[in-house]
């Protein structure tokens, strides 16, 4: 019996180890980062159908707008596994990556058998900074997750047009499903399988190799459209663009991608609008790289229909992105394209490889130098994960533009109690919106908008979605308003409240904080207002009964502290005056019942103190 000489960490073994290595290291920044943005609702449980059941993945929506199952499922069993540990989920992330990265290297081998072309793919990709907001993000992983199932499904065409094994099929077809179950963006990656018929293809008649074989995807498809309508979700509504303002976007968002993924740089990592890109040229240079794009994928297709495959699948990936049609919600994010770039790096590989063997070498310096600035800008990417604070402050100084985004971080910032850094961000985005300082006579903002169509024009440009440019600024004023009140302007305060209830009349927020302002009757009726809008609303109905408490209203004050006590987030308090009210209605037994539950919570001890005495200890 012969054995083996071979070592076993031969160079290309050696060589897969040291890439996948490295796709985790470069995201330790991340991993002990807090919950930033969407995060919370994921660790809550509610941004997954309510994090109880395995059921409740499948049948309500993720992320209260989507249909994508299979990430509320990989979350409820990080939840199930691990809590609400951060850092648990950031690990889950990162495998997610490395697995991905290993998969496309064994793709490569599969559709070129060239080793080297490979490693060099699955190092692009380990490092892309494209990647950062999908691996770092603990909310990213709809993008992670999407890309793993797509160089999956990838893997599995290649290999069953190459040998024939149904099993590749099924593993092709079933990894689109779960693509599709996991970002609704996948579905345009049924064309994939009538393409790779001429890619990979050896049978003379393709077009009928290409017809049924797209009969597994065609019915994957099916299913998942049939699973989408059974359990509808609630998607954002895109604005309605002008045909020449889809172009502008078209030329924008071309140019921002392509900077992301060949000239990275800290602008196009962390860019939600399209503001850094408001100059014509902009859009110009856009419009001729996107043509660029498909006169180069038309030549790629008649040089090596392998390569002009992968070129295929990014071109697919970036059309539902790109603006060409209208966004439902923000026009642009540095996540967005991720799913796009294992074939990417796979088109920057040759690319190098190419210009390396050719007379051009010098110039393969250019993308390696692109994997270079990858190695550094990436693990910096991570690191601004580390809390919403870090975040949302990068996002503000690369972005300043973006209305969301900055606003959040207005919030994040007036959370910690740095109120007068938090105004000067809000005053700061108010001034960007405005184009001036009008907006500082509140009463006289909604005029403003219908004087001025520049602004609503502005607002829909940035934000995307069709909310209302009253609904989004309304949050940007009642934000402000807040802000002053912590600050102790309580007339400053009041003023961009009732500004931002103007504004929107549906606010329950805006009716809350307002009603804190002011006093008696006045108060009390922001508070219904804050009711009207939401009934679950805890802390209006709390505050309503405390009014009805005081002018002795004692069945109306019950009522209102029982709601209170049954809403979205009850409290302490309200358990606690509601057994006080029912104690004072002769109900002691109902007031024991909610002292006890008082009691373990925060609560006022002196006040706590006293209705346990008045119930006898």
């Amino acid at each position: 019996m012969r054995v083996s000489q071979e070592p076993f960490f031969t160079r290309w073994r050696l060589g897969i180890l040291g890439v996948l290595l490295l796709s985790i290291l470069v995201y330790v920044p991340c991993m002990t980062g807090l919950p930033v943005w969407d995060d919370k609702g994921i660790l809550h449980g509610s941004a997954i159908g309510g994090g109880k059941t395995w059921a409740q993945c499948f049948e309500e929506p993720f992320n209260y707008h989507y249909y994508r199952p299979l990430v509320s499922a990989s979350f409820f069993l990080d939840r199930t596994l691990f809590g609400t540990a951060p850092m648990l989920y950031h690990q889950t992330n990162v495998l997610i990556h490395a697995a991905a990265t290993a998969l496309l290297i064994w793709l490569v081998v599969a559709a070129f058998g060239n080793r080297r072309l490979a490693l060099l793919s699955g190092l692009f990709f380990a490092v892309q900074p494209g990647q950062v907001g999908a691996v770092a993000w603990i909310g990213g992983r709809t993008d992670s997750l999407c890309a793993l199932f797509v160089v999956a499904m990838a893997l599995g065409l290649v290999k069953w047009h190459q040998g024939r094994h149904l099993g590749w099929m099924a593993l092709s077809a079933a990894s689109l499903l779960a693509a599709m179950m996991t970002k609704e963006q996948a579905a345009v990656l049924l064309l994939l399988a009538p393409a790779a018929a001429w890619a990979f293809g050896k049978q003379p008649d393709r077009l009928r190799l290409a017809a049924w074989s797209s009969v597994p995807f065609g019915v994957m498809a099916a299913v998942f459209v049939g699973l989408w309508l059974a359990h509808y979700p609630d998607p954002f509504k895109a604005t309605s663009p002008t045909v020449l303002e889809l172009i502008a976007r078209l030329g924008k968002t071309t140019s921002h991608y392509v900077l992301l993924f060949f000239a990275p740089n800290p602008w196009s990592m962390h860019s939600f609008s399209l503001e850094n890109y408001a100059s014509p040229l902009w859009t110009a240079l856009g419009l001729g790289l996107f043509a660029g794009l498909i006169f180069g994928f038309v030549r790629l297709w008649k040089q090596s229909r392998e390569l002009a495959w992968f070129a295929l699948l990014a071109l697919l990936i970036f059309l539902p992105v790109s603006n060409a049609v209208p966004m439902p919600s923000l026009l642009v994010g540095p996540y967005r394209i991720s799913v796009g770039g294992p074939a990417i790096a796979v088109l920057s590989a040759a690319g190098c490889l190419w210009l390396w063997a050719s007379k051009w070498r010098s110039l393969a310096l250019v993308p390696a130098l692109g994997a270079l600035a990858g190695v550094a800008l990436t693990p910096w990417g991570a690191a601004q994960f580390q809390s919403e604070k870090q975040f949302f402050g990068t996002v503000a100084k690369y972005d300043p533009d973006s209305i969301i985004l900055r606003s959040n971080y207005v919030v994040t910032l007036a959370v910690l109690g740095e109120s007068k850094e938090a105004l000067e961000h809000s005053e700061a985005l108010l001034q960007t919106v405005f184009a001036g300082d009008e907006w500082l006579d509140y009463k006289n903002v909604p005029a403003l908008l219908d004087a001025n169509p520049k602004v609503r024009k502005w607002v829909e440009q940035n934000q995307g979605t069709r909310a209302a440019t009253e609904e989004i600024l309304a949050n940007v004023f009642i934000r402000h308003g807040l802000i002053l009140s912590n600050l102790d302007r309580v007339e400053e305060a009041t003023q961009a409240l009732r500004c931002g209830v103007t504004l929107d009349n549906t606010n329950e927020a805006g009716w809350f904080n307002l009603g804190k302002q002011l006093q008696g009757e006045e108060a009390a009726q922001c508070f219904r207002r804050a009711l009207a809008c939401n009934t679950k609303h805890s802390g209006a109905a709390y505050a309503l009964g405390s009014h009805f408490l005081q002018k002795n209203d004692l069945r109306q004050a019950e009522k209102l502290f029982v709601q209170a006590t049954r809403g979205s987030e009850p409290f302490g308090d309200a358990f606690l005056d509601l057994a006080q009210v029912q104690y004072k209605l002769g109900q002691v037994t109902a007031a024991r019942q909610n002292l006890a539950k008082a009691e373990r919570t925060i609560v006022d001890p002196e006040k706590l103190r006293a209705v346990r005495e008045s119930l006898g200890g």
